[in-house]
């Protein structure tokens, strides 16, 4: 998963929500490899590049409270769930 989707990244061919998504998802492949520094990384690009992207602002709340950050992700949480009612439900 973090390998295709660095490609992916790099490739230079996605913008927007599509290249949004693939920081996303190699973000949740660093979480789920316990790499959480790294995976907020990924999610801070996803959310600069999709504000509205409910699901980086959920995992980035996830990995912090994961980090210590309790503070910090769950007000991620409730961000993403501002977007999304239904999101981490």
């Amino acid at each position: 998963m973090i390998s295709g989707c660095t490609a992916e990244i790099q490739s230079g061919k996605r913008k927007g929500a599509v290249l949004s998504a693939a920081f996303t998802n190699r973000g949740s492949g660093y979480a789920n490899k316990g790499d959480y520094g790294r995976a907020i990384q990924d999610y801070d690009q996803a959310i600069k590049l999709d504000p509205k992207n409910a699901h980086a602002l959920f995992n980035r709340g996830v990995a912090k409270i994961k980090k210590g950050d309790k503070i910090g992700g769950e007000a991620d949480q409730a961000a993403a769930r501002r977007i999304d009612p239904n999101m981490g439900r």
